[in-house]
């Protein structure tokens, strides 16, 4: 089975955010070839802005669409994050 394009969009963040990257998880709406499912859960695998919970983290927004590969059962999906530039407390 070779791997393909699929798109995406964000349906939901959970945890605090923003926040330390270790606790933010995403919820996606993929579109397949069977029809769309959603895969929750979804914890970014690269390294995080900050070197992981260092600094704060601000998740990308549900509504947006993120591009990814599938092959056979496994996806990966680039999901922009950014730094939290609010003040510290």
């Amino acid at each position: 089975m070779s791997a393909r394009v699929v798109s995406a969009v964000i349906e939901s963040v959970h945890g605090t955010n923003p926040g330390p990257a270790s606790g933010i998880t995403y919820t996606l709406r993929i579109n397949t070839e069977s029809g769309p499912m959603l895969l929750a859960d979804v914890r970014p695998h690269n390294a995080r802005p900050g070197d992981g919970d260092a600094i704060d983290i601000r998740a990308a927004s549900p509504g947006t669409y993120v591009i990814g590969v599938q092959e056979g059962q496994y996806f990966m999906f680039t999901i922009i994050e950014h730094e939290d530039s609010a003040p510290c407390p």
